[in-house]
């Protein structure tokens, strides 16, 4: 058995995992587990603690002793993700790259799925994604996200670039990318510390290669109280980012204002998610005031927080 596994491997590429982590101690094994239990074999796992004051250390190096193929990269001082994220991939081997963060975790067959579609497309694509569930602390469903109706195999850059300014579908736990892609648009940019560093770079490599699709759920996010700040942080980031990435691509102007609305309904959803519903109904206001074509979606979702409901929030099954 170990023989066919070892070959198997040899006939895989190498996957680089990079896993930042700060004071992550509550969910972090169940995000490595989920690496360690993929069909998928040839992989790195690297861990960068990125200056935690908790548990983290011990509870990561426990894996790397049962596990060599998990590697632990310490800093001393918090540094932020994109540092931390840049740090894992300098130390990483693997002709291709994915994320994982340190709250959520991995469906079995993920890695698997994005090598074969890699296998089976173009040699210009350079990115390939797929769906997310979302999930509260107790591991209820909150949240399916739903299939994108773009044709990937026929857009083309400038479009590709229209569509993520619009709305940022790509969920950066799905994502899986080649290194030489990110070798030639450069890192994550070290100075976005609001989490919409991953954002920005989708922006970078969807101007130079083309990215694949999969409509399929590949990873679990979760989200509970110590990231709700950060839920909001990143998408008011995004909306500071628009004005940047207007300057670089000037085409993208005429969309500006849509850009805005749409994260502001992001946001109102993302209130309207957490119970707070008169906030929610203040940004799904400023949303319709920003462009009124905005999109269906922001008005139904409107008329569920004038009901107090939760849009979207179904507690179906658990999630184990």
């Amino acid at each position: 058995m170990e023989q066919d596994e070892g070959k198997m491997m040899e006939k895989q590429p190498l996957v680089s995992v990079i896993m930042p982590c700060y004071n992550g101690e509550k969910f972090i094994g169940e995000a490595i587990e989920s690496v360690i239990n993929q069909t998928c074999k040839n992989w790195e796992l690297i861990v960068v603690d990125d200056g935690s004051t908790d548990n983290s250390k011990e509870i990561i190096r426990q894996y790397c002793i049962a596990d060599k193929r998990i590697q632990y990269i310490q800093h001393k001082k918090n540094k932020g993700i994109p540092f931390a994220r840049n740090t894992g991939i300098r130390a990483s081997k693997g002709e291709y790259i994915a994320l994982l963060d340190q709250d959520d975790k991995w469906l079995s067959n993920k890695l698997d799925l994005q090598l074969d579609k890699f296998y089976m497309s173009k040699p210009e694509i350079g990115l390939v994604f797929g769906n997310i569930n979302i999930i509260d602390s107790y591991g209820c469903l909150i949240y399916k996200s739903k299939n994108i109706k773009i044709n990937f195999a026929k857009i083309n850059q400038r479009d590709l670039v229209r569509h993520l300014f619009l709305n940022c579908f790509i969920p950066s736990i799905t994502v899986m990318f080649k290194r030489k892609c990110i070798k030639e648009v450069g890192g994550f940019d070290e100075n976005i510390l609001w989490g919409g560093d991953d954002y920005e770079l989708w922006l970078r490599l969807a101007n130079k290669f083309k990215f694949a699709y999969i409509n399929k759920v590949l990873g679990i996010r979760r989200l509970h109280r110590n990231n709700y700040s950060a839920t909001e942080r990143m998408i008011r980031g995004q909306m500071q980012l628009i004005e940047e990435v207007v300057k670089k691509y000037h085409f993208l102007n005429k969309y500006k204002q849509k850009s805005i609305a749409q994260r502001l309904y992001q946001l109102g959803r993302y209130k309207q998610l957490i119970g707070n519903f008169a906030e929610a109904k203040k940004i799904y206001f400023k949303a319709f005031s920003t462009c009124v074509n905005v999109g269906w979606k922001p008005y139904i979702a409107f008329l569920f927080v004038l009901f107090k409901i939760k849009f979207n929030y179904k507690r179906i099954k658990y999630l184990k």
